[in-house]
């Protein structure tokens, strides 16, 4: 019997901003867990943001990386890459990661992506362009977006042999 798939949010985003989006699109409960900047409102209701500082799964520490281009741990790339060099179980080497950026720090985290695995930039973003001009070898699969549908329709396509 196969396992379900478990799929997190990792977003250097805010708790507030992940869970209206994801609630708003009654997609709220399909996701195991949401790794990002915790949120409160205060007494006079205004927002609060707070800096990520771990989680059981995805804590922080100090980590040297290979390529010293990777961001530092504290940031969503240094995250992504440490949960990817913490991966040791073979549960968790047989998933296969949909990686979704646009920034040049979304960089780092796609050259420690397997073959298996799936890098989406956006289109003439930094990442699409560092991707494009890159003397390294891209191992997971490329597949550029420009627009929501288009970011949908991919996913879509992806997730659907996933869950077979």
């Amino acid at each position: 019997m196969g396992s379900t798939p478990q799929d997190e949010v990792l977003s250097d985003a805010n708790q507030f901003f992940i869970e209206t989006i994801l609630k708003n699109h009654r997609v709220y409960d399909c996701f195991s867990e949401i790794i990002t900047s915790p949120t409160v409102a205060d007494k006079e209701g205004r927002l609060r943001i707070f800096p990520y500082h771990g989680s059981k799964k995805c804590h922080l520490m100090a980590v040297i990386f290979v390529l010293l281009i990777c961001a530092s741990s504290h940031s969503k790339q240094g995250l992504v890459v440490k949960q990817m060099q913490d991966s040791t179980s073979e549960d968790v080497k047989k998933q296969v990661i949909i990686y979704i950026g646009d920034g040049g720090g979304d960089f780092c985290p796609t050259l420690k992506l397997k073959k298996e695995d799936h890098v989406m930039p956006r289109k003439d973003f930094p990442l699409h362009n560092l991707i494009l001009k890159s003397s390294v070898p891209i191992k997971p699969e490329v597949h550029e977006w420009s627009d929501g549908d288009e970011l949908n329709n991919i996913m879509l396509h992806l997730i659907d042999p996933l869950e077979a």
